[in-house]
């Protein structure tokens, strides 16, 4: 039986260490309907499932954004990501999630 250290270690002497890169990301809070081009109105009469942190917030009141991947949910909140490298891809990044991993940087 392997140890988490083992396993670690057998895993880093196969693949080696990586280090995710990180690039600068454009971010804008969304509070409602209006603060993101990018953002729609959550379309009448679709349902939602909703993130802890949106408990208690109307559907009205969520928007929804075209990603690559499809049309992802946006809460009041969350903020916008726009890739610098290409203006028309955005994604919805939890507030909780930003708070802890993002920072801003001077211009």
């Amino acid at each position: 039986m392997h140890n988490d250290h083992e396993l670690v270690q057998s895993h880093e002497q196969r693949f080696g260490k990586l280090h995710r890169k990180t690039g600068l990301t454009r971010f804008k809070k969304w509070e409602k309907h209006g603060d993101h081009e990018a953002v729609e109105p959550w379309p009448h009469g679709k349902s939602l499932v909703h993130s802890s942190q949106c408990l208690g917030i109307k559907v009205s009141e969520h928007g929804m954004i075209q990603t690559f991947e499809g049309p992802l949910a946006v809460c009041p909140g969350d903020y916008i990501a726009t890739d610098p490298e290409n203006t028309d891809s955005h994604w919805p990044v939890k507030s909780n999630y930003y708070a802890k991993n993002m920072e801003e940087v001077s211009p």
